[in-house]
């Protein structure tokens, strides 16, 4: 008599993912191969090896014709992931020698929202205010930056800091310089992804009087008629003096401006 045995591999081919693919973190994909055997498949694994070196096996199961395929969901954890798919047949012939592998990226950018000052608000000159955005990322932000554009064209650059949560802020001095304030946030996350599409801006605006002060002549002083007087006054601003004028009644109720 003689005894009839199995000695045979199954075959693995097809692999999917196409080796050195790309896939951003968080994405579902898909681990198949087509596997078949002169006999009969009895299990296909795959051993995937992430990045850090953590092992995970995955059970493909038969979908169609010779494929089996199982979904893999990538953590955020970047790098090359590596696939070695196991086939067994029921005689315990084993194929291990097919591998494929994938690559993980982060190509999302970091989302910017909740900016300080609102748009359009108004602040007087020397006035100190928050400049703030919130930033999160789906790994990691790397810095935070915000873009000052001044009324007269000159731009500054402030380096956010994390005050609270995913608020990032500085303070800012208006200088005496009224106008328009554009500010434009900068984030950049670990992966090197820039996110520069948020703006806000601001006014500096000038609500503060003039001072008058020292008046000439002194309420109450007399003078004689055609005599020839002093009409003054010291006057200061915060920002600049436009112009200063002297309304005079005389006794009959004529109004006459005089420029100083």
């Amino acid at each position: 008599y003689f005894n009839a045995v199995d000695t045979i591999n199954p075959s693995v081919f097809d692999l999917r993912p196409i080796s050195n693919n790309t896939y951003n973190l968080s994405q579902i994909l898909e681990i198949s191969a087509n596997v078949t055997d002169n006999y009969a498949v009895s299990f296909v694994l795959a051993n995937l090896t992430y990045p850090n070196g953590t092992t995970q096996q995955l059970t493909l199961s038969l979908a169609t014709g010779n494929k089996y395929n199982t979904s893999f969901t990538i953590p955020t954890l970047i790098g090359r992931y590596n696939i070695t798919i196991i086939a067994n047949d029921t005689s315990n012939n084993l194929n291990n020698t097919q591998t494929t592998y994938f690559n993980a990226v982060d190509s999302t950018k970091s989302i910017v929202f909740d900016l300080k000052p609102t748009s359009n608000t108004n602040y007087t000159f020397s006035s100190t205010i928050e400049i703030s955005a919130n930033v999160t990322d789906n790994i990691a932000v790397s810095s935070v930056l915000a873009n000052l554009t001044y009324p007269n064209g000159t731009i500054q650059q402030l380096i956010l800091s994390l005050a609270t949560g995913n608020k990032y802020n500085s303070s800012f001095t208006i200088p005496t310089l009224i106008g328009r304030y554009n500010i434009t946030i900068i984030a950049n996350d670990s992966s090197n992804n820039l996110n520069s599409s948020e703006t806000t801006y601001f006014n500096a605006v000038d609500t503060i009087n003039p001072s008058v002060f020292d008046l000439i002549p002194t309420a109450n002083s007399t003078y004689n008629l055609s005599q020839i007087l002093e009409i003054s006054a010291n006057v200061t601003d915060n920002y600049a003096v436009s112009s200063v004028l002297a309304n005079l009644t005389y006794p009959n109720g004529t109004i006459q401006q005089l420029t100083l």
